[in-house]
């Protein structure tokens, strides 16, 4: 009788844990976002600031945070989101360092990448 009790137990405790495992994924740790879904406004670029808006155009995504890495003259920018919303307004990301010799910005997801601005090398 208690291996049966002790058993049933375990596997309560495994059931509530996967189902706990999927809002925390979703609504607190959250996804890459995929680099489609993004709409860019008022991106400039000067040696040592990068600056735009954006706003994701699906209807249940909001932006957590991001992170960058910079290789080659090139940023790569990945956006963390979280499912707990509606279609949001703008929202800016500012970044600053030396960018005196940046060539291209990249934004990255798992699979993709989407150029959205490049240096202009025409004089």
């Amino acid at each position: 009788m208690k291996k049966n009790l002790f058993k049933i137990i375990i596997i309560i405790v495994a059931i509530i844990l996967v189902i706990s495992i999927i809002p925390l994924k979703y609504f607190v740790i959250g996804k890459i976002q995929d680099v489609k879904t993004f709409a860019i406004n008022n991106l400039s670029v000067t040696s040592d600031k990068i600056f735009f808006n954006f706003r994701i155009l699906t209807s249940a995504d909001v932006i957590r945070n991001y992170s960058y890495r910079i290789e080659n003259h090139v940023i790569y920018i990945k956006f963390t989101s979280v499912i707990v919303g509606i279609l949001g307004s703008f929202q800016k990301v500012e970044i600053e360092g030396d960018f005196s010799t940046l060539q291209k910005i990249i934004l990255e997801d798992k699979e993709n990448e989407r150029v959205i601005w490049e240096r202009d090398t025409d004089f």
